[in-house]
């Protein structure tokens, strides 16, 4: 793993690490690294950039960290449910489950993208039907599910934009962008 100072052009070698997915926290001093299980079960864990030091963290897959550094949203190894965990490991629990299905199935795939304020998830679902996938908004506090397209493209971050006339009024609005 690879640090680049853009300022600067400097690159710091972190560590030898085989991580599928990354997300920063938010003060930029830790990373939550998910790394593939291969024989065994896939597991999340946390790097700490100055002491590079790893923290195993829970069994799962495609962690992503919260904007406001409380959260780290992943899915488990069912690829049914979306968990909530803190990063100190206390409070794990499901916020979203597809899973339990006789005919069909349903899992989740990609990293969960996370609302600017961290209320809300944009998650890619996947469906049996053809396998075919929907992106699905959840609200975490109502734990209400919103599906946004259906057998489009994957949603893969939230980014915030301002149009001309929201930027006049100093009001911004949310988008999610799919890549």
């Amino acid at each position: 793993m690879l640090l680049l100072d853009v300022s600067t052009g400097q690159i710091t070698k972190l560590a030898k690490i085989l991580a599928v997915s990354v997300s920063w926290s938010s003060d930029g001093k830790r990373l939550v690294l998910g790394i593939p299980g291969g024989d065994v079960d896939p597991e999340i864990e946390i790097f700490d950039i100055d002491s590079r030091m790893m923290q195993e963290l829970v069994k799962g897959e495609y962690p992503s960290w919260s904007p406001s550094g409380d959260w780290i949203a992943y899915v488990d190894r069912s690829k049914e449910k979306v968990h909530l965990v803190h990063p100190d490991g206390t409070d794990d629990h499901v916020v979203k489950d597809v899973g339990g299905r006789v005919f069909g199935y349903r899992y989740f795939g990609l990293l969960p993208a996370w609302s600017p304020d961290s209320t809300k998830l944009l998650l890619n679902e996947y469906k049996g039907d053809g396998d075919a996938q929907d992106v699905v908004l959840l609200d975490i506090k109502k734990g209400e599910m919103t599906t946004k397209s259906h057998n489009g493209d994957p949603v893969l971050g939230w980014a915030q934009s301002t149009s001309k006339a929201s930027a006049d009024s100093n009001a911004t609005r949310s988008r999610s962008t799919g890549f």
